[in-house]
């Protein structure tokens, strides 16, 4: 975030004269070397800033707010629109006073957009409504700090077994989703939507992070995919946020940490709405005005915004739930760390944490089952996802390993070696283990090879090859009279063997179909607000605002003006934009008669002119040509 001080030392110097007199009631020239230092010293005077909230409306506080909460990401002139619609005051006066007193500073490119300096932040502590703490109440807690991470490794291990589907659409396949809902049910008990809301999330990080391809239908793990869960807990909670932070908040990186420090127990969930409704196309809640006014009485799941939902399944809130609806959200202070920007602890130095403590050992238990702790790390839980079958979604998760599964979990590329440390890990009894080694003999004992045969027409040729150690470390057999078998992983080293002794081989070898990207689906972040275009640093003091018209002119405008000339058609489009009215228009050469629109911007004030709008009855943004318009009048 900008900083004040860097903000005055790069503005010029007609604009600091500006901002001195305009704090000392001053004219006349003043001594260079200290203007900025009087400015910054006056921008960040907290007693100042302390006055200037104090006279501010509950509407201008709302703004100011959102303004300080959407750190990098900004506020579009539509977006500050929307908070103080029930203001008589246009935004646009409200946010000229915010840039004459220092509280924010505007960007301009293709949208106008405000933001907040970085020392200003503090301001949130007179801004942000007061809350009285409850006692601490018996209601269930929906806490998903300890699930996602699961819940990932096991979409992941499906995906391995070779159970994933995808239609041709690139949407995961009904039957696929289905089965993956069954396992992952922990959400149930607060909506019946969650499951399928978290596993289409998870989906969206795979493809959106390029960590599956598509094969004939069905999803294949790539070298990215299945270095996942090697990764530590901590390391795979990382990717998972940095992914969310860049694909969803757009420079908001640490607005919950900031909540987190003035709501450090609880805070209502329409108040926690009110504050973070930009970061998604959410219609309501957008008004701090009403906050204590009204009974709290919670909301669904559904209707959370779609960035608080997400961060719910982070784990960076835990919701509390009363009658099946959320009525309040806490802050878990141990992912507040990572937004925070300090370095996590591993796993065995987090004392706060007593679920991260330390490595616990997973629980046997008769009939071939095993409970695992939270702690179990990633590689670990995979490794049981691929051999087992899961049969619950709590924090100590059960599984049931069968014949079958086991055989499963090798076909998958689960290797001899990792099934018995696992197995070990696992701590089963010596009977218990002598049954799974005769379960992965059943599977090893015989096994296809996907292997080359290379061959060698001259016998001569074929016996001088033998001959050669760096030649015969690359086969794994030789046919007398044929050639050599060779292990595909080698096949480009024996090739370059080969060209050395004047050889170039023909390869009538089946051509394997590669698998293909997952094709992303942008559908989905047309549920999130879009990146602000970052625009340049507005440095001078904001224009004189438009002065409101007279009663009289008032009385015109909103009369139907016919035939209008081109500057009255000017001036009460412009009017209506200041008041934000709609405006209603008849054309001389249409079928359709007349048109109500909400003005936007005027892009030609002359001959040819037009105007940018929204049509009311459609919704859409359209333009319309000046010299067109026959009729025209604003709306009361």
């Amino acid at each position: 975030m900008l900083k004040i001080k860097d903000f005055l030392e790069n503005s010029p110097r007609k604009h600091l004269t500006r901002l001195f007199h305009s704090m000392n009631n001053t004219k006349g020239l003043v001594q260079g070397s200290k203007v900025t230092q009087a400015c910054y010293d006056w921008a960040t005077d907290m007693d100042r800033l302390k006055r200037s909230t104090k006279t501010l409306s509950d509407q201008e506080k709302s703004l100011l707010t959102v303004i300080c909460l959407s750190e990098n990401r900004g506020i579009s002139e539509m977006e500050a629109r929307k908070i103080t619609e029930s203001t008589e005051t246009p935004v646009i006066n409200i946010l000229s006073t915010f840039e004459d007193e220092l509280l924010c500073y505007r960007r301009k490119g293709t949208v106008n957009s405000w933001h907040c300096f970085q020392e200003n932040q503090n301001l949130l502590v007179h801004l942000l409504p007061i809350e009285e703490y409850r006692e601490e109440s018996s209601f269930a807690c929906l806490d998903y700090q300890y699930y996602l991470s699961a819940h990932l490794l096991h979409f992941i291990s499906r995906i391995q077994l070779g159970d994933i589907k995808i239609t041709q659409k690139a949407e995961l396949h009904r039957k696929s989703s289905s089965q993956l809902m069954n396992k992952l049910s922990n959400g149930n008990k607060l909506s019946s939507s969650l499951s399928s809301f978290e596993i289409s999330w998870l989906y969206q990080f795979l493809v959106q992070t390029a960590s599956v391809e598509e094969f004939k239908g069905w999803l294949q793990l790539n070298a990215k995919g299945k270095a996942l869960p090697e990764l530590s807990t901590n390391e795979l909670w990382q990717q998972l946020y940095t992914w969310w932070r860049d694909t969803r908040l757009f420079g908001g990186d640490n607005f919950l940490a900031i909540l987190s420090r003035f709501y450090q127990k609880e805070i209502s969930i329409e108040l926690l709405v009110q504050l973070t409704w930009f970061y998604s196309e959410h219609p309501g809640y957008l008004s701090l005005s009403d906050t204590g006014k009204k009974v709290m009485t919670g909301l669904c799941w559904e209707q959370l915004p779609v960035v608080l939902r997400e961060a719910g399944l982070l784990g960076l809130i835990a919701f509390t739930i009363a009658k099946g609806k959320i009525t309040h959200a806490k802050f878990n202070s141990q992912p507040m760390i990572h937004l925070q920007e300090i370095n996590l602890p591993t796993e065995e130095q987090t004392p706060e944490n007593p679920g991260l403590s330390k490595q616990e050992q997973p629980i046997s238990l008769p009939n071939f089952e095993s409970l695992l702790p939270p702690s179990a790390s990633p590689l670990h839980r995979f490794q049981v996802e691929l051999i087992a079958e899961r049969k619950n979604d709590e924090n100590l998760t059960r599984y049931k390993f069968t014949k079958e599964s086991v055989i499963k979990g090798f076909q998958s590329g689960l290797t001899q070696e990792a099934y018995n440390t696992l197995i070990d890990w696992l701590g089963f009894d010596i009977n218990s283990k002598t049954i799974f080694e005769e379960w992965s003999e059943s599977f090893n004992s015989c096994t296809f090879s996907d292997v080359l045969l290379l061959h060698i027409d001259k016998p001569e040729r074929l016996e001088e090859l033998n001959t050669i150690p760096q030649f015969t470390m690359l086969i794994q057999e030789l046919i007398p009279g044929y050639g050599f078998i060779v292990p595909r992983k080698n096949k480009e080293a024996v090739i370059a063997f080969l060209h050395q002794f004047g050889l170039y081989p023909g390869d009538s070898s089946l051509q394997y179909q590669r698998a293909k990207p997952v094709p992303i689906n942008n559908e989905i972040n047309n549920q999130f607000s879009h990146p602000i275009p970052r625009g340049k640093i507005i440095y001078f003091q904001s224009a004189t605002p438009i002065p409101e018209p007279s009663k009289a002119l008032k009385n015109r405008y909103t009369s139907s003006i016919a035939p209008p000339s081109l500057p009255e058609k000017v001036r009460i489009i412009k009017y209506a934009i200041l008041v934000e009215k709609n405006v209603d228009m008849r054309f001389s050469e249409t079928a359709r008669p007349s048109v109500q629109i909400k003005p936007l911007h005027i892009i030609k004030e002359s001959d040819n002119g037009k105007i940018i709008a929204l049509d009311v009855e459609t919704g859409f943004r359209n333009e319309y040509v000046l010299d067109k318009i026959s009729h025209i009048k604003v709306m009361e």
